[in-house]
């Protein structure tokens, strides 16, 4: 089956299944309600994750792009698991401890039975490659997870999620299919194809009114840990596609947003786990830019970050001039948005 083709079945099932799972969002009650978070007016389903990760699992086991048997039960073990446990999460509203108990099972999964390891940085901070020895699996695993709740935080917009996703997606699809990664680039073709169907429903317009359905943390989730394994199959592969800091800029809207906003509660003595009104869309919303404006800037801007990195790489610029070029920016980007949240008024009492 030619990528083209899966990419069309998996959208045309998820965009089938979309509508189906809507009409039952209430009985299984999965629906997302307006709060002092959300900007959304009334109920909204929740089930677009369920529809997107069902699509996916269902084309994946019947093409079978991953070969080996053991690591394609890996990953499709993961994906589940982050599937059942993110809807639960959606319908009960999980604490901490088990919602980052079953996202560190499926990243444990995904990194051990599913083949996807962490076993370098590359070269990081010198020209020397950094290995990570016996840490590669604790740390395969805090990369997994926090992806996985960086994309969770991106969900904020109508289409955001989605659409910063979708860029991810193909960044990585043209590493793949530059290295001849037929296998990787079949998967994130799969991917992207859910994601496509999914903005069909979520992607708000001033012509169609706003979303009719959200991923859910069941979407967001599996959204994050398929990007992890993407970018650590693709950079850890016997002919990588890319070097480990190239994904890291092909995801760095995300990674940037989580990785700041987090510091930033910890110095006003706030746990970084409680939410707030301060993300990046947040404020683009607070400079007056509407919500379909604001979701276009940040998907060309993640666009534009993993053109950027992968053109680095291509032109030969070392990985640990990428890194502290992205450490270097994480610090401006952290004290901007804390410049501007105090300007715009948009500090949250302590």
């Amino acid at each position: 089956m030619g990528d083209a083709v899966v990419f069309l079945v998996v959208f045309l099932v998820t965009l089938a299944l979309t509508p189906l799972f809507k009409q039952r969002a209430a009985s299984w009650q999965l629906v997302d309600l307006p709060d002092t978070r959300k900007i959304h007016d009334g109920p909204v389903p929740l089930v677009g994750g369920l529809a997107m990760g069902i699509a996916f699992l269902a084309v994946f086991t019947a093409t079978r792009p991953v070969g080996d048997p053991a690591q394609f039960l890996g990953v499709a073990a993961a994906i589940v698991l982050t599937l059942m446990g993110g809807a639960l999460d959606d319908l009960r509203g999980l604490r901490a401890t088990p919602k980052f108990a079953f996202q560190i099972f499926a990243a444990l999964l995904l990194a051990t039975f599913g083949g996807t390891v962490l076993t370098h940085f590359g070269s990081l901070v010198t020209e020397n490659v950094l290995t990570l020895g016996r840490w590669s699996v604790p740390l395969t695993v805090i990369a997994i997870v926090g992806l996985m709740n960086a994309i969770n935080m991106t969900d904020g917009l109508d289409g955001l999620a989605g659409s910063v996703a979708l860029a991810a997606c193909l960044g990585f699809g043209y590493a793949a299919g530059a290295a001849g990664d037929a296998a990787m680039f079949t998967v994130i073709c799969l991917a992207a194809g859910a994601i496509v169907a999914f903005l069909v429903y979520n992607a708000g317009s001033p012509w169609r009114g706003p979303a009719t359905v959200y991923m859910g943390d069941a979407g967001s989730l599996l959204i994050g840990l398929l990007l992890a394994w993407f970018s650590i199959r693709l950079a850890m592969s016997e002919r990588p596609a890319l070097a480990p800091m190239t994904a890291v800029w092909i995801v760095a809207l995300p990674l940037a947003d989580m990785g700041t906003i987090m510091v930033r509660r910890m110095l006003r003595g706030r746990s970084p786990f409680v939410g707030d009104r301060e993300h990046v869309h947040h404020i683009l919303l607070a400079t007056g830019l509407s919500p379909q404006h604001a979701t276009a800037a940040l998907f060309i801007a993640s666009l534009a970050l993993a053109v950027f990195g992968i053109a680095a790489e291509h032109a030969g610029v070392p990985s640990y001039v990428m890194f502290y070029l992205f450490v270097g920016s994480l610090f401006f980007y952290g004290a901007a948005a804390e410049a501007l949240c105090r300007r715009l008024g948009m500090r949250k009492p302590r």
